[in-house]
C-alpha cells in the first residue's frame, strides 16, 4: 500500500444517498446493467451512470461487457460486509410503500443467509 487510507473519500462515497442505494442493491454479489440499477434505485439513467463511474474510480465496483450491455457489481465481498454492518447500526428510515417493505425484508433475509 502506498500512502495512508483516504477515509474522507470513503465516507463521501457511502455518504451519498444514491451511491449507498446502488451499493445496497449490489450486495447480493450479482451484476446489473445501468437500466436495472436505475429502476431499482428510482434514479435517472444518467445519474446512475455518474454514480457508478465514481464508485468505479475508487475501486469498489467491477464491470464487464457482454454484447451491448455493461454489467456492474461489487469488486469483492468486503464492501458488501461493510454495507451490511452499517445497516445493523443505522437508524431505520420510514417505509413508505409495500414494495419498499418487501425489498427490505428480502435484503434482510439475504444478509442473514450470507452471515450463516
Amino acid at each position: 500500500m502506498n500512502g495512508i487510507p483516504n477515509l474522507t473519500e470513503t465516507i463521501q462515497a457511502i455518504g451519498d444517498p444514491t451511491r449507498i442505494e446502488l451499493l445496497t442493491v449490489m450486495i447480493d454479489n450479482r451484476y446489473y446493467t445501468v437500466t436495472e440499477l436505475s429502476k431499482r434505485t428510482l434514479v435517472s439513467l444518467s445519474t446512475t451512470s455518474c454514480h457508478l463511474k465514481k464508485l468505479s474510480s475508487i475501486g469498489w465496483i467491477d464491470t464487464y461487457k457482454r454484447g451491448k450491455n455493461v454489467y456492474y457489481g461489487l469488486i469483492n465481498n468486503d464492501i458488501a460486509d461493510i454495507i451490511e454492518l452499517l445497516m445493523t447500526i443505522s437508524v431505520p428510515k420510514k417505509v413508505n410503500s409495500y414494495n419498499q417493505k418487501i425489498e427490505y425484508l428480502e435484503l434482510k433475509n439475504r444478509a442473514l443467509v450470507i452471515l450463516i
